[in-house]
């Protein structure tokens, strides 16, 4: 087990504003540390269902009955077993808004990025991902569940303000934004589940009758399509001195008696590489906003015990600072059989999360100056090495013109 030690980061300077614009699939997005739903250009939204009808979606799971009513999507019934209106069609990154109503006790989800465990099988239910809708009086709508998976991900046990926000018989309006490996809900503007999650980068959406007793309708539908996110290999590592390439595709940085170096630009405001790699002795890590020798923050992997600084806020005031959930885990199918190690670095906006093996090692909030653009390894002299097997880094693909 490698451990983790932070031994330096770039100090805050003067408070700033808990906001920064971000270019993202060709629009500017407000990312707001605070949770608040980012703010931007909202054209391209459609409406998710056809104007009469279901063309496009099925219903699987359970026997409820899910149908429109006077343009409403409307689903009830006594089902033993969960109910689903799937769409046919996959959705990747996209933000999907629109108003959920149901009952005091009831339960009810919006499923995004979900699938068939048996495909096209009527009585197969759904997995994946869901915002759930929870009137009951332990108050978790707009939480990520796990559905026939992990369960909870993101429960609103310790958030007060997110418990408040849903309104039991009344219209409650829901903003669920996936992005890359983030997932992110608002209950009537309230923040709620914000997840980075490796388990899904698309799938179905899908609106869930709750087994028991459920009556529950949704209205005002629509969805802004943003495109796909994949993960594709890194292939501008710059290194001469310690650095050599396997036919295999792995990268080997070995030290002898001065450093050797590698590394590799990044994509700045919002981006996720994922190393898989072995580590035998020391290496050091850091993370440049620029082409250089400035840091923002300098991981220093080695056989110690996993170790972190205090957080930086980059100005935010603590009370405001909202990070990420990330389940054990992460949802990465990626295993350590090989004594292999995966490291994940993510930058949403200012917000920076460092994975280790599925766990949390470190997470801040960047100054606006200090975005990173460079991730550049070094193994000291008499240090060993590192093996870099795999290096991926995320690709966003606009969306596909559809008629």
């Amino acid at each position: 087990m490698i451990g983790f030690l932070l031994v330096g980061h770039a100090a805050a300077q003067e408070p700033q504003e808990a906001a920064d614009t971000t270019e993202r699939d060709g629009r500017t997005f407000t990312i707001r540390e605070n949770g608040m739903p980012p703010a931007g250009d909202d054209r391209g939204f459609v409406s998710l269902l056809p104007a009469r009808g279901l063309e496009g979606w099925r219903v699987v799971g359970g026997d409820a009955v899910i149908d429109r009513d006077e343009g409403d999507l409307h689903g009830r019934g006594n089902s033993a077993r969960n109910t689903f209106l799937m769409s046919e069609r996959t959705f990747g990154d996209f933000i999907l808004e629109g108003e959920v109503m149901i009952n005091a006790n009831g339960n009810s989800g919006w499923q995004v990025r979900s699938h068939q465990p048996k495909p096209g099988v009527r009585n197969s239910g759904v997995r994946g991902y869901q915002l759930e809708v929870d009137s009951s009086q332990r108050s978790w709508s707009g939480g990520l569940y796990d559905e026939l998976r992990r369960g909870w991900i993101h429960s609103l046990a310790d958030d007060e303000a997110a418990r408040n926000a849903f309104k039991a018989g009344e219209w409650n309006h829901y903003r669920i934004e996936c992005h890359g490996p983030h997932v992110r809900s608002w209950v009537n503007g309230v923040p709620c589940a914000d997840v980075i999650d490796f388990a899904d980068m698309d799938g179905m959406i899908a609106f869930q009758v709750h087994s028991g007793n459920c009556d529950v309708r949704w209205k005002d539908l629509r969805v802004l399509d943003n495109g796909t996110s994949s993960f594709v290999p890194m292939k501008t590592w710059r290194g001469q001195v310690g650095v050599s390439r396997h036919p295999d595709g792995s990268i080997v940085v070995r030290s002898g008696g001065e450093s050797a170096f590698i590394d590799t630009p990044l994509g700045g405001a919002n981006t996720t590489i994922r190393l898989s790699c072995d580590l035998d002795g020391r290496a050091v890590m850091r993370l440049h906003p620029e082409d250089t020798d400035t840091n923002v923050v300098v991981f220093d992997l080695s056989g110690e015990s996993s170790k972190t600084s205090s957080p930086v806020t980059g100005g935010v005031k603590k009370e405001e600072i909202r990070y990420p959930v990330v389940s054990e885990g992460a949802g990465s199918d990626s295993s350590d059989s090989k004594g292999e190690h995966e490291l994940i670095i993510d930058v949403e906006g200012r917000r920076l999360t460092v994975i280790l093996d599925g766990s949390v090692l470190h997470r801040v909030i960047l100054e606006k100056t200090l975005l990173p653009k460079r991730l550049e390894i070094e193994i000291p002299p008499g240090s060993g090495g590192i093996t870099l097997h795999e290096a991926h880094q995320i690709k966003h693909t606009p969306p596909v013109m559809r008629n």
